[in-house]
């Protein structure tokens, strides 16, 4: 199969079969549980790059489809065991040499043994908008003058690296570390994404329902009664890889108010409205 080296069916857990929702679910759980914010687990950011990789296939359906067919056909190829039977006997394979059976562990070994004659790999930094790491997909990316074609693995961690085989110097393998940029409104902070949202003065008194832009799409957020600038709203699971996003309430007030404006300011002021009043 040339997409990896995987069964990303097994993988998932899911048979040839499942529909695309059946694979998101499982692309979904696995990613939440190994996500290398989340998980203390020693291979974590390893099982979330294979399971952002199988995800890349079976999630978009002409890559699926191509996949299949591959994999159907490496199913009917003959058993390479058994043709080194039938042409005799060989030199005899080593226990630590045999190809384990299905699992994490295996699968990584395999992937170690295959990489320890190889020449260390290069590091290269590149920068991807929250937009474009968050959705994933293949994008192209200018990297050291040059311009590669990279499968960016959804919901990425910043920090992460992505492995390009053959693309160092000299044959090596390339390691792009990537680096997650937030353009306004949003901004990133510890881990978390957040939104800065801009309210006139009577959004926050009376409260107000408002179009808030997520990595998602757009959704509608509640500003409750009586909410003061700089006060955080979070939205369950609309932020950064399925995260949460934070918004942040931000009340403006007009550079040049007018004389009604001013005339209510001094009623506030003789009503003996102090900001301050819980001050220590």
């Amino acid at each position: 199969m040339q997409e990896g080296s995987s069964d990303y069916y097994r993988l998932f857990g899911v048979s040839p079969g499942a529909s695309h929702e059946e694979i998101k679910q499982a692309y979904r759980r696995l990613a939440r549980q190994y996500h290398p914010d989340v998980s203390d687990h020693p291979e974590a950011g390893e099982r979330f790059r294979l399971v952002a990789e199988a995800w890349a296939v079976l999630g978009d359906p002409e890559r699926r489809r191509r996949y299949d067919r591959e994999r159907r056909a490496a199913g009917r190829r003959p058993d390479a065991t058994k043709a080194g039977a039938a042409a005799g006997p060989g030199p005899r394979m080593r226990d630590a040499d045999r190809p384990a059976p299905g699992g994490w562990l295996s699968r990584l070994l395999a992937r170690w043994r295959g990489r320890r004659g190889a020449a260390a790999p290069s590091v290269a930094r590149v920068s991807l908008p929250i937009e474009a790491a968050h959705r994933g997909g293949e994008r192209m990316l200018r990297v050291d003058g040059r311009r590669l074609r990279v499968q960016i693995p959804p919901g990425i961690a910043d920090g992460g690296r992505i492995r390009l085989r053959g693309q160092g110097r000299g044959g090596a393998d390339l390691l792009l570390e990537v680096r997650l940029q937030a353009e306004p409104p949003f901004r990133l902070e510890g881990g978390e994404l957040v939104l800065e949202l801009p309210l006139a003065p009577w959004e926050a008194s009376e409260g107000a329902r408002i179009r808030v832009p997520t990595p998602d799409g757009p959704v509608m957020l509640r500003v409750p009664a009586g909410s003061q600038s700089g006060r955080r709203l979070r939205l369950r699971g609309k932020g950064y890889a399925g995260g949460d996003l934070l918004v942040q309430l931000l009340v403006q007030l007009p550079a040049q108010p007018d004389e009604t404006l001013q005339a209510a300011w001094q009623r506030l002021r003789a009503q003996g409205f102090d900001p301050r009043a819980d001050w220590p």
